[in-house]
């Protein structure tokens, strides 16, 4: 990938270049697997981080509150003493009345995915918080990306390949340089 030899030559030293996968809880449900990040991470010399942001939008599936995540990876999904490599963020809510600053600003600044501009969800029975907006994250899996500078730069849905999103990132470390 040109966008790491280019932060290699450009960026000032000691440039720390991380991907960052979410969501590492029931592998059964993911469309994208760890392996997948875990191999560009290591391909470009990366460090790899994934994160378990979990959301208040399958709050019915999800019972366990933060420690306990950790737990029950270990020792029920995937279990068999899995020891996660990623940082457990805290369970927050991203919809709704109480959501979470950081969301907040996100969806502000990108109201729907661009590969999905029309769905919220599928099923209106998961739509558990209020009010409901259309910027609202529809489900796990989302992802946004931003800037070096901080700024929102894309949404993509649940469905879009996580590894799709890297030649937006070339993109924007080219802009960044």
């Amino acid at each position: 990938m040109k966008w790491v030899s280019d932060v290699d030559e450009y960026a000032p030293e000691g440039v720390q270049k991380i991907l960052i996968g979410n969501k590492a809880d029931e592998e059964q449900k993911r469309q994208v697997g760890r392996e997948q990040g875990q191999q560009l991470a290591k391909e470009y010399g990366m460090d790899f981080y994934e994160t378990s942001a979990c959301t208040n939008l399958n709050i019915k599936e999800e019972n366990c509150q933060n420690e306990e995540i950790l737990n029950s990876l270990k020792y029920v999904r995937p279990g068999g003493g899995y020891q996660p490599t990623f940082t457990l963020l805290q369970k927050c809510d991203v919809n709704g009345q109480n959501e979470h600053p950081v969301f907040a600003y996100l969806k502000d600044k990108l109201p729907y995915p661009q590969d999905d501009p029309h769905s919220l969800m599928t099923d209106p029975k998961f739509i558990i918080w209020s009010p409901v907006r259309r910027s609202d994250v529809a489900w796990n899996f989302e992802k946004f990306l931003v800037g070096p500078e901080g700024e929102p730069f894309r949404r993509y849905s649940r469905t879009f390949p996580t590894i799709s999103i890297e030649p937006d990132i070339k993109r924007l470390l080219k802009v960044a340089i």
